[in-house]
């Protein structure tokens, strides 16, 4: 029996398969847009497209990025009401008293039977000049109630 070569056909079919798997790995392909389709060879007014590699970032990571994020938002917040609980509590300790002591309550009670008459004589109407006179009588009164802690 003669002794014959060993086959070549599965060497080539090897090296064929190798060359294929390994070419897209050789180098970063070429894409191409060609109106509203892609391509991976270039045509007429096509334009070269980025390709870049996907990158995966596990899920895990992603949480955790968000709860910190979440946190600091959290804890700024919580810093600013402390603040301004600090300032709203400084504010009203230094605020003055709400009543004035010399202010007798009889007076308190003339100025708003005083506001209910001009509320009585606005209800009638009038020109604009007497409507103006009340509208200044009664702010006036409104004032002083204010400013006496009635």
């Amino acid at each position: 029996m003669p002794i014959l070569p060993p086959p070549r056909l599965p060497l080539i079919a090897t090296a064929v398969w190798l060359a294929c798997t390994a070419w897209p790995l050789s180098g970063q392909a070429q894409v191409f847009r060609c109106g509203n389709s892609y391509s991976s060879t270039p045509c007429a007014d096509g334009k070269p497209v980025p390709v870049e590699p996907i990158v995966e970032v596990h899920p895990s990571t992603q949480g955790a990025a968000k709860r910190r994020a979440t946190r600091r938002h959290a804890d700024r917040e919580e810093r600013a009401w402390d603040r301004m609980e600090r300032e709203l509590d400084k504010a009203q300790a230094n605020a003055p008293p709400q009543r004035k002591s010399g202010v007798d309550r009889s007076q308190c009670e003339a100025r708003d039977r005083r506001i209910q008459k001009i509320d009585q004589l606005a209800r009638r109407g009038g020109t604009v000049q007497q409507m103006e006179r009340l509208r200044e009588e009664r702010q006036e009164a409104r004032d002083w109630q204010f400013r006496a802690g009635c």
